[in-house]
C-alpha cells in the first residue's frame, strides 16, 4: 500500500509544489519513486493479465533448462527466466529484473521531459499499473523503446538501433519504432536522392 502511495504522491508533489527542491533532494525523491515502482512491480505475486502464462514459462525453463529459454517467443525474457532459475531467484527474480529494466527506461524518459514529475504521474495508471504489472515482457520492451526514443531525439542513431534491438528481444512489437529513424534524414538530401534514382 505504501508503494502505491509513493507512486502517486511523490510525482504529484513535484507537479503541485510551489517550492523548488534542491537537486540532491530531487534525486533522493526520484530514486525513492523508482525503487517503490520496482518493488511494486517486481515483487507482486499472482497479479497481472499474463501471470499464469509467465509462471508456466518459468516452470518449463526451470525444468528443461537452456533450450526452451533460447527457443521461447521472447528470447530476452526466456534468458532472464533461465538465469533466475540458475540463481534460485524464481519468478520473483524474473519480475524484479524486468521491473528494473522497465522502470529505468521510464525514469530516463520522464527525466528528459520538461516536467518529469508530470510525465511520471501520467504514466502511472496505465504504463506502470497495467503494463508494468500485467505484461512483464512487453513492459521491458516498452522501457527500451522509451530509451530508444530519447536516443533518437538526441540523434544517437546507433544507440537507438541497439535499444530497439533489445526491445525486440523481449517483444516483437518493439520493432515497430524502427521507421522513426527516417526522421533523421535530411529532407534536401532525401529529395535529391529520390530524384537521381
Amino acid at each position: 500500500m505504501f508503494a502505491y502511495f509513493l507512486m502517486f504522491s511523490i510525482p504529484l508533489l513535484g507537479v503541485l509544489s510551489p517550492v523548488r527542491l534542491s537537486t540532491p533532494l530531487k534525486m533522493v525523491l526520484w530514486l525513492m519513486l523508482c525503487l517503490g515502482a520496482i518493488i511494486l512491480i517486481g515483487f507482486r505475486y499472482k497479479i497481472g493479465g499474463d501471470w499464469i502464462n509467465y509462471y508456466e514459462a518459468y516452470l518449463r525453463i526451470d525444468a528443461e533448462g537452456f533450450g526452451p529459454a533460447v527457443h521461447s517467443r521472447s528470447v530476452g525474457y526466456g534468458m532472464i527466466n533461465w538465469v533466475s532459475s540458475l540463481l534460485g531467484f524464481g519468478i520473483v527474480g524474473v519480475n524484479a529484473f524486468c521491473a528494473t529494466l522497465f522502470v529505468a527506461g521510464l525514469a530516463w524518459f520522464c527525466r528528459k521531459q520538461p516536467l518529469p514529475s508530470l510525465a511520471w504521474l501520467i504514466a502511472t495508471p496505465y504504463m506502470i499499473v497495467v503494463v508494468g504489472m500485467g505484461y512483464t515482457a512487453q513492459s521491458v520492451a516498452l522501457g527500451m523503446v522509451m530509451v530508444a526514443y530519447i536516443c533518437l531525439s538526441e540523434r544517437r542513431l546507433i544507440l537507438f538501433f541497439l535499444f530497439v534491438g533489445i526491445a525486440y528481444l523481449f517483444h516483437k512489437s518493439g520493432i515497430i519504432v524502427l521507421p522513426l529513424a527516417l526522421t533523421l534524414i535530411d529532407k534536401k538530401e532525401f529529395y535529391r536522392w529520390v530524384q537521381i534514382k
